[in-house]
């Protein structure tokens, strides 16, 4: 079971989807009323976080990097979305942020660093002692048509 992410005191799921995927999506009818009619109007709406929008507890994001393959003979295209809950990913700290400036050209110019070691990882078990399973993570599969050149 993919437990939810409590956010704002609502159960809450994440979906990260392809730009192909995102695009169908937007031209859903029901999609498009969903986010017209049911969701927040004004600065607090999910759109201005970034976010495509909310349906039903879940907020979809849009990433470039999602994996999107050919499947069957028809040369198919399939976008392969995820689907996260709760422990979904790990994030390690192997530092403390780090803030250095130095000024250049007798201190007409200045320059900045910022420096911090860390790590995200999507969580895997070994459930039968053996294979690696994911956690918290499910992949949606869904076939989508090429942009018309």
């Amino acid at each position: 079971m993919v437990k939810p992410i409590m956010i704002n005191g609502l159960e809450t799921y994440i979906m990260v989807i392809d730009q192909w995927q995102a695009r169908d999506l937007k031209n859903d009818q029901t999609w498009i009323e969903a986010q017209q009619y049911a969701n927040v109007r004004g600065n607090d709406n999910p759109i201005f976080s970034g976010a495509l929008g909310v349906y039903d507890g879940v907020v979809l994001h849009q990433c470039n990097r999602i994996q999107r393959t050919e499947t069957g003979s028809g040369g198919t295209k399939v976008g392969h979305a995820l689907f996260l809950g709760r422990q979904a990913a790990v994030f390690a700290v192997g530092t403390q942020p780090t803030w250095n400036e130095k000024t250049f050209d007798y201190g007409n110019k200045i320059g900045f660093e910022f420096g911090r070691i860390f790590g995200i990882k999507k969580t895997q078990f070994k459930y039968d002692g053996t294979n690696q399973t994911d956690f918290g993570c499910i992949n949606v599969l869904t076939a989508s048509e090429d942009d018309p050149s």
